[in-house]
């Protein structure tokens, strides 16, 4: 795409100051999960003042469930996890220059690649069952998030955060349900087992979703206790659990 004069000076200020490295726009410490390539090239372009619109997302009843965004790039944005799965942010940024014959999109295949390559270019996040939990997530509060206002990014970081408190605790069995308090500040989940587990919205999305998703998957993988612990009978582990003092108060399901 064309650009203006502007965003160009304003890619290479942030270009030049990683070069000479001086942090003021991105940190330096690389972090594939964090604080990657992806990062930087969003970070880029909301420097320069790129602009996206984003479509309205509904259901097949009509419930809008991301509202139609156009304007800026969302301050909370840093890209998706895997770089082939941010092809469809790319397409939806606005053209700077309107009309402009430089204007244009070619796709080519991907070249060939080895499997460990194919996992971090585009396969999908998390385990089985952390993306069930958060499928399950977005299944019973996609909807309600979207009518307070939230976009679909902002749901995905909330689903991915979701995950990672399932994977924290998943020594109480699968999510049964999701909720949302009143005020729609605090998510509750009721696993198998009590007690009733809450994270706080606001501070959930202060994060990624890839860090979320980072997180999850270093607590999978330090699972190994709990793998021997899933194997104890359930009604020995619910009797455990009942032993245990409630850790926070249960949510109004109104």
């Amino acid at each position: 795409m064309e650009i203006t004069a502007e965003q160009y000076a304003k890619l290479k200020q942030f270009g030049d100051a990683a070069i000479k490295e001086d942090w003021r726009y991105f940190r330096g410490e690389y972090n594939g999960a964090t604080n990657s390539c992806v990062d930087f090239t969003w970070g880029a372009l909301k420097h320069a003042g790129f602009n996206i619109h984003r479509p309205e997302v509904t259901t097949h009843d009509g419930t809008v469930v991301s509202p139609e965004h156009n304007g800026s790039i969302e301050n909370h944005f840093e890209g998706r996890l895997q770089p082939a799965r941010n092809k469809l942010d790319i397409q939806q940024l606005v053209d700077p220059v309107l009309g402009s014959p430089l204007n244009s999109e070619k796709s080519n295949p991907p070249p060939d690649r080895s499997f460990l390559q194919h996992l971090i270019s585009d396969n999908e996040t998390g385990s089985p069952a952390q993306r069930e939990a958060a499928r399950q997530f977005k299944a019973q509060l996609g909807a309600r998030l979207g009518q307070l206002g939230m976009n679909d990014a902002q749901v995905n970081t909330l689903a991915a955060a979701a995950a990672k408190e399932h994977t924290r605790h998943a020594g109480q069995g699968d999510v049964q349900s999701c909720y949302l308090s009143k005020d729609g500040n605090t998510i509750a989940m009721r696993q198998a087992y009590p007690p009733l587990r809450e994270f706080d919205v606001n501070v959930a999305l202060g994060r990624s979703e890839q860090s979320h998703w980072s997180e999850a998957a270093a607590l999978d993988r330090g699972r190994g206790g709990d793998a021997v612990a899933s194997r104890e009978d359930p009604v020995a582990r619910y009797h455990a659990a009942l032993s245990q003092p409630m850790e926070a108060p249960a949510l109004s399901r109104g």
